[in-house]
């Protein structure tokens, strides 16, 4: 006879829910919902790039280049960019376009495009940045970067008395590439001047 209750209580509870511990929080879930949605994945290119890569349609593309600006073992090249789907003048699309090449990229050769607002966005970065490198702090290293929307980081590293720029590429085995600070100037320079250009 005990060993048939001790047989039913232990089938008892196994059926009953276990108790949560004590202070052990619950969820509640309404009856019919679901999980909510996953997020949507950030945008890996801006609408311009977009746009020129479109396939099975025509794209017109039309841009200034700037003088190339060097890096060690490469060159950066600074274009204002307008593009536009023929009879579609109307809906064109301005942009920077950055052709960066350098020995330590694979390829040899990356090109970067770059909405309007992700110029401004990259301007003010670049401000900041260079306040961040007119602020050593004693024997401190101090590191401080911007990554584009494709993948391009512009940054700094500075200790006391020294400050080293530097470019890197997402993806890259050795993305970092050394920006003279003359260079960092001239990258300044001319996204300002690349984007006057697109409206002369």
């Amino acid at each position: 006879m005990r060993c048939g209750a001790a047989f039913l209580l232990g089938a008892l509870c196994l059926a009953l829910p276990a108790r949560p511990a004590a202070g052990q929080a619950t969820a509640s879930v309404p009856p019919g919902a679901t999980s909510p949605p996953p997020l949507p994945e950030a945008p890996s290119r801006g609408a311009l790039h977009e746009l020129v890569s479109r396939p099975g349609v025509v794209v017109v593309t039309r841009r200034r280049e700037l003088p190339a600006i060097p890096l060690e073992h490469g060159q950066l090249v600074v274009s204002g960019v307008g593009a536009f789907e023929p009879g579609r003048e109307a809906e064109r699309l301005f942009g920077v376009r950055l052709d960066l090449q350098a020995e330590k990229l694979s390829p040899r050769r990356r090109v970067f495009y770059l909405d309007l607002h992700e110029v401004e966005k990259l301007l003010r970065a670049l401000a900041l940045l260079e306040q961040v490198a007119e602020d050593p702090r004693p024997g401190l290293v101090t590191e401080a970067d911007y990554e584009l929307l494709e993948g391009l980081s512009v940054g700094i590293r500075s200790e006391t008395r020294r400050r080293h720029y530097f470019l890197r590429a997402s993806g890259e085995a050795s993305p970092e590439i050394p920006l003279p600070a003359a260079s960092f100037t001239r990258l300044r320079e001319q996204l300002q001047q690349a984007r006057r250009s697109l409206f002369d």
